[in-house]
């Protein structure tokens, strides 16, 4: 069986692959709960926890949401290149856990053996139908698919509270001076590990709750990873399909329901 090209930065787990800035690695367990029902390993700073428990008010607000984001990082499955992705986000709001699809394109470069360089690229598919997580990946001849129970910290989380219990979880969040982005007011966080040495600063608008920006530095304060929101869309109409993912035959599938007790 050949070797999946490792996603890097975000893509993130985009479950199993896409959940994965550096930030939203390890699920929680284990920590106490904050007024707004956000968990942290430890205290968090009174100004913080204010504009949390606002932002997570704003994103309660939406019954639909769909956003369109790029990111870039600057290598690919582990070699100098680069990687550039597109993301659709698609959100739909349920009395239980919430109708998610997020498609991702992503755009590969890196060099290989006597300085040729390879141009590749990947689909990434989750959806989560509100029974099941499914989640395909398309790469040059492989392909498989996913079939799971519903877990947050599978997924790309673009605002709410799974996004926050993430990032309190392992990091330590100091509230920036606001700034003004695509003319629109924004919340800004610098965010630092309780373990490791990189930094990265997240951008939420103010008036949705969205995140609309990340940027991670390492610790030579080279930029590592870039996310920015093109488009926010807060009354979508989706089609009664976008929240089903037919598996083709020719996927490699993996049935994880099975394994659990």
């Amino acid at each position: 069986m050949q070797n999946r090209i490792p996603l890097v930065g975000i893509l993130i787990v985009i479950v199993a692959a896409l959940t994965g800035y550096t930030v939203c690695r390890r699920p929680n367990a284990g920590i106490t709960s904050g007024p707004a029902g956000v968990d942290a390993t430890g205290p968090v700073d009174p100004a913080v926890q204010g504009v949390v428990d606002e932002l997570i008010a704003r994103w309660e607000e939406h019954d639909r949401v769909y956003v369109v984001i790029d990111t870039e990082i600057p290598n690919a499955a582990g070699k100098p290149g680069k990687t550039w992705g597109d993301i659709q986000y698609s959100y739909v709001k349920t009395d239980g856990a919430p109708l998610v699809r997020i498609w991702v394109f992503n755009n590969l470069s890196f060099e290989i053996e006597d300085g040729k360089r390879l141009e590749t690229a990947e689909v990434l598919t989750t959806v989560h139908d509100g029974e099941f997580l499914w989640s395909t990946v398309q790469q040059h001849k492989l392909y498989t698919a996913t079939k799971a129970y519903y877990d947050p910290d599978r997924l790309l989380q673009v605002g709410g509270s799974d996004l926050f219990r993430q990032l309190l979880t392992d990091n330590t969040l100091k509230l920036l001076p606001g700034e003004s982005l695509d003319e629109k007011d924004m919340y800004v966080f610098s965010v630092t590990p309780k373990n490791g040495t990189w930094t990265s600063t997240y951008w939420f608008d103010k008036e949705t709750g969205i995140q609309t920006k990340i940027i991670e530095m390492d610790e030579s304060g080279e930029e590592q990873f870039m996310f920015k929101v093109l488009e926010v869309d807060l009354a979508p109409d989706f089609p009664d399909e976008k929240f089903t993912l037919p598996i083709h035959e020719r996927y490699e599938f993996t049935d994880e329901t099975k394994s659990v007790p």
